[in-house]
């Protein structure tokens, strides 16, 4: 089951149940963030993991999920990161260019992420 976080709380009594049939994903953003699972679950989880490395489970993690690292990884390289251009460039620091702006109405630009020109 995949859900959004607003929905999660303000449903939470039917995720709580619904996790006795399986793991709830929750959404933030449109992007998978957190799981939710019941305490059988969590706890097979716990006993799974004990007596393996941090390395041994890595190794596994990458193997297991191979296909959708690469996948992300090509995605990755392709379009860059999600936030690319929304962060502010330059040499100042980061609140003085929000300061310069802080009496206009800040929009998205390609040479910094803070313009007081609109974007058309």
């Amino acid at each position: 089951m995949q859900i959004t976080a607003t929905e999660a709380k303000n449903r939470f009594g039917y995720v709580f149940a619904q996790t006795k049939a399986g793991p709830v994903v929750v959404e933030k953003d449109g992007r998978p963030d957190s799981v939710i699972v019941s305490y059988a679950d969590f706890q097979a989880l716990t006993v799974a993991a004990k007596g393996k490395s941090a390395a041994l489970r890595q190794r596994e993690f990458n193997e297991t999920c191979k296909e959708c690292i690469a996948i992300q990884n090509a995605d990755f390289e392709q379009n860059g990161l999600w936030c690319e251009g929304l962060v502010p460039r330059g040499g100042a620091g980061l609140m003085a260019q929000f300061d310069v702006y802080a009496h206009r109405s800040p929009v998205v630009d390609e040479a910094c992420c803070v313009s007081s020109t609109p974007v058309a």
